[in-house]
């Protein structure tokens, strides 16, 4: 990174290099010589007037300010007391031997990074000037340092840490892959499990149709009289249909095993139907029952009919008598004629 980029990089942002006491000017210094110049960093100081003392000869040369003297692009401007209590930092851009331009922070105190011009020398020590040429720094070195930058990585652990993390990356993208590949799994078991519901539902309502059906026809049945062989026929029907309920169960497979909602229901109805099976045979033996009392009724009725017509015979009540006699014996005889 060259001069010109840390510019364009840090203009009209803040820089805290070393996250205490907010964005000063020597936050603005120390950055510059690690990310334009890659010398070591200068013991740390008070203030910024206190650089001018604790520099590192090794990788700067010192010049004191001088009425004619103008720095070069690049150098490190230091500002004295006579400029403020703490002094004052700048990188020098461009300037005279009267005034000059340099990329400052805190200047007033809280501005941001940015170019100032200054009318005048006043309070400058002097600044120092780097005697090592910075090696060339390609595009991808570059981009490479300012992510760096960005993501606040300045040591060589969290350089290592990120580089670990890059080495992972290959296996977190086939981590991703297979995940991508398990949820398009489980999309399609989704969408299988939605069809097998849908046929699963589908026969439900047709049995559940057609023993709606049957009971419904042998209710028609019982309630039209006692017609034993009717309701058997009908129950024997019902019967004949346990072949559709297999092969029901035949194709839910699996599916079926989940649906205890459905089996109880036809369970529930099968003992219905057999309690009510058991009911038709108990009516059965009653209307037998009935039919033998009927029976002798009428053989009764046989023998009494001329007793009571001889006692009545030439009195008033007579015809009547004889009337309600016939057609007592007529509603019986048709009651035991009924099968």
């Amino acid at each position: 990174m060259n001069l010109d980029n840390f510019i364009k990089k840090w203009n009209g942002k803040p820089i805290d290099f070393d996250g205490s006491y907010g964005y000063q000017c020597q936050d603005l210094y120390r950055a510059y010589v690690k990310g334009v110049l890659n010398v070591p960093q200068s013991p740390s100081v008070v203030g910024a007037k206190d650089s001018w003392t604790k520099y590192l000869p090794a990788y700067f040369d010192k010049i004191e300010n001088t009425p004619d003297g103008v720095p070069e692009p690049g150098d490190i401007v230091i500002w004295g007391e006579a400029y403020g209590p703490f002094g004052h930092v700048a990188i020098f851009v461009k300037g005279t031997a009267k005034t000059m331009t340099c990329f400052s922070q805190n200047d007033p105190p809280g501005a941001l990074c940015g170019l100032k011009t200054y009318r005048s020398y006043r309070g400058v020590l002097g600044w120092l000037r780097c005697k090592i040429t910075p090696e060339p720094i390609t595009q991808d070195l570059d981009i490479r340092l300012q992510i760096l930058d960005e993501n606040n990585i300045k040591t060589e652990g969290e350089i290592r840490e990120l580089m670990g993390a890059r080495a992972e990356l290959p296996k977190l993208r086939e981590d991703k892959l297979n995940a991508d590949k398990e949820i398009e799994r489980l999309r399609h078991q989704v969408e299988q499990d939605k069809t097998d519901l849908k046929m699963e539902s589908d026969a439900n309502i047709a049995l559940k149709e057609a023993h709606e059906n049957h009971l419904l026809s042998i209710g028609k049945a019982v309630g039209n009289g006692p017609d034993l062989p009717g309701i058997l026929q009908h129950i024997s029907l019902l019967a004949s249909k346990a072949d559709l309920a297999d092969k029901y169960e035949k194709e839910l497979g699996a599916v079926r095993n989940n649906n205890s909602d459905l089996k109880a229901e036809i369970q529930r109805k099968n003992d219905a139907l057999t309690s009510l099976s058991l009911k038709l045979d108990s009516t059965g033996v009653e209307m037998g029952k009935l039919k033998a009392v009927i029976g002798d009724w009428l053989n009764l009725t046989e023998v009494n009919e001329q007793t009571v017509l001889g006692a009545l015979h030439g009195r008033t009540g007579e015809p009547l008598v004889r009337s309600i006699i016939s057609t007592v014996k007529r509603i019986l005889k048709r009651i035991w004629q009924r099968k």
